[in-house]
């Protein structure tokens, strides 16, 4: 791997209530040192993606070779992480419902999880479909430590491409 030549960071203010999400159970995205931190491949190249609460803001910062990745890594992450995604009408619509109301009140800052790539999200949908969510992450876990991308500094890990995963037999 080449060394890091662009490092970008943009300051995001998200639209509403918002708290950065946990880490996750997949060891995809990992806390480390009061940041979210991944790698992420755009193309065949990686990009190292950092995200701390920066007073009202949530700063994301992606280290690659290239300002193009660097940039589309960051445009990846604030869908991920929902820092754009306006929920006031929905919150509005639902406050009183007395189903999902109360949850509205007390943690208006939930957000649906969200994957930054597309097939990633598949792969993990297809997983989490018909089984518990703890056996689902288990099997997730695994899908990254066998067959998963390394991060040039060997700490992280992500999901595999879709290709990678194409070449598996059925049974892998």
């Amino acid at each position: 791997e080449g060394p890091i030549a662009t490092a970008l960071e943009q300051d995001v203010v998200p639209v509403g209530p918002y708290r950065l999400p946990g880490p996750g159970c997949d060891g995809v995205m990992v806390a480390r040192g009061g940041a979210l931190v991944r790698a992420l491949w755009v193309g065949d190249e990686e990009v190292l993606v950092r995200t701390w609460a920066a007073g009202r803001a949530v700063r994301i910062r992606a280290e690659a070779e290239t300002r193009d990745a660097a940039a589309l890594a960051i445009e990846r992450m604030r869908f991920a992480l929902g820092t754009d995604h306006d929920l006031g009408d929905f919150q509005r619509r639902f406050r009183w419902d007395p189903l999902i109301g109360p949850v509205i009140r007390r943690r208006p800052w939930v957000r649906p999880r969200r994957r930054p790539e597309p097939f990633e999200a598949l792969a993990w949908a297809v997983c989490e479909q018909l089984i518990e969510s703890g056996r689902a992450a288990a099997i997730e876990r695994k899908i990254v430590r066998r067959h998963g991308r390394r991060s040039a500094c060997g700490t992280l890990r992500a999901p595999p491409s879709a290709a990678a995963l194409a070449r598996r037999s059925p049974a892998e």
